[in-house]
Parts: structure tokens; sequence; C-alpha cells
């Protein structure tokens, strides 16, 4: 529906620019499984990879970096409240192990004007802090 396309889409596909006589949004810089996510998104509300997500907790690192490339398109266009699924699957997958890469994509400004990805850091941050804590409280190491 209209009201997921976010503002991007809405204005190309409704004020008399190319991709409103052609019907088409050309998005060639991302990868194709990305593109198909948003394209998902804008049309049904959902998206498959974002629900299954918890699930697939066998391989945490690259269901992240999945999700970080769709968070990363979606706040590029607009798409806010597929920018927050995203947020949401990402506090989902969190682990000390995908820790790192998180960080590196809040520090590279992608969901800068997010306000939710403050409640992302906030949450990284205190998860980096009690996995450092259990790191040297531990068992000692033989």
């Amino acid at each position: 529906t209209q009201s997921t396309w976010g503002e991007f889409f809405r204005s190309a596909l409704t004020s008399g620019m190319v991709e409103e006589r052609e019907a088409r949004v050309a998005m060639t810089d991302h990868s194709h499984e990305t593109v198909a996510a948003l394209v998902e998104f804008c049309y049904s509300g959902r998206v498959a990879l974002l629900q299954r997500q918890e699930h697939e907790a066998s391989d945490p690192a690259s269901t992240m970096a999945r999700v970080l490339d769709i968070a990363r398109v979606a706040a590029l266009y607009a798409v806010d409240p597929l920018t927050l699924l995203c947020i949401g699957a990402l506090q989902n997958c969190l682990t000390f192990a995908t820790l790192p890469a998180l960080l590196a994509f809040l520090d590279d400004g992608a969901l800068a004007s997010c306000p939710a990805s403050a409640l992302l850091r906030r949450e990284t941050m205190a998860r980096l802090e009690r996995g450092f804590s259990d790191i040297l409280c531990g068992p000692a190491l033989a």
C-alpha cells in the first residue's frame, strides 16, 4: 500500500518524474534480495525474512548481514516503517559475535535520521558491557 512506500517512492511515482511515466524505479546499487525485501514490504507491509529471522538462530551473523542491508536501503529511501521493523529484527539477533558488525553499521550513519536507532545503540552497548562483564567475571580459564 502507498502508506508503506516511504516519501521517496511516493514522490518519484506521483510527481511527473520519469519514474512515474515509466512506472518503475531503477535500484541497481543494491542486491536483488534486498530490493525484493523492500518491494515485498511496500506491497504487503511485511518481509518474510524478518518474520522468520527469529527462528534462524543457527547463523545470526548471516541473518544480521541481510537485515543490515535491508535496513540501510529502507533508511536510504525513507521507508520508515521498514526501518523500524529492521531495528526490531536486529535487536533479536544480537549476540556477542554480531556486536561489532552492528556497531559499525550504527556508526556509519545510515540510521542517523531514525530515532529508534538510539535505542538500538543503547541496547547494543549494554549487551556489549554485559558480555565483557561475563568474560571478566566468569570462571577462571584453565
